[in-house]
């Protein structure tokens, strides 16, 4: 094993931005798909636009569409801790439904648990509420559910989903 280590001299913010960019590079390199050549286009990407910075596509499969009545798992992470940096630690709003294009279009968003077992309205519901001598602290702000495609996104939070993902006539072409 070989280890790689960088050093960062820089203000606080610029240095915590810096560091979770090198991270994701470093820990999670790009991964090599392969598919019938037919099937490819040079260049193709089916977002339409970046995601927010302090936002990552951590996951996005059919692995288990056979067993959710076909809808894909869907993660978005953020990438920043509450206080890491002025503007990159805020909770951030995503549009699913702009973020797919090329054909490509989420019709219907389900939110899950972390590990997709169970519905997260659910999950909140039936949650332990722990009897503490202090007020609960959530610094980031409480769960707030999907609506109208748009979620919102806490620090250090990671959104799981249930997406059914369409594909239009343009998408074949």
């Amino acid at each position: 094993m070989r280890g790689r280590h960088w050093l960062v001299l820089d203000t606080v913010e610029k240095a915590n931005d810096v560091r979770r960019t090198l991270s994701e590079r470093q820990n999670f390199g790009p991964t090599l798909a392969f598919g019938p050549s037919e099937l490819q286009k040079a260049g193709f990407s089916a977002l339409t636009s970046n995601l927010p910075k302090n936002i990552k596509l951590q996951t996005l499969t059919n692995n288990y569409a056979s067993i959710n009545d076909g809808k894909l798992l869907f993660r978005l992470t953020h990438l920043y801790s509450v206080g890491e940096h002025p503007e990159l630690s805020k909770p951030v709003t995503v549009d699913l439904a702009s973020l797919f294009g090329s054909g490509y279009k989420i019709t219907d968003v389900e939110d899950m648990s972390v590990t997709a077992n169970q519905k997260k309205a659910d999950m909140e519901k039936n949650k332990l509420v722990w009897k503490t001598d202090v007020d609960p602290v959530t610094p980031a702000g409480e769960w707030v559910p999907t609506k109208d495609l748009k979620v919102t996104i806490r620090p250090m939070e990671v959104r799981t989903f249930h997406i059914t993902l369409d594909r239009g006539v343009e998408a074949l072409v």
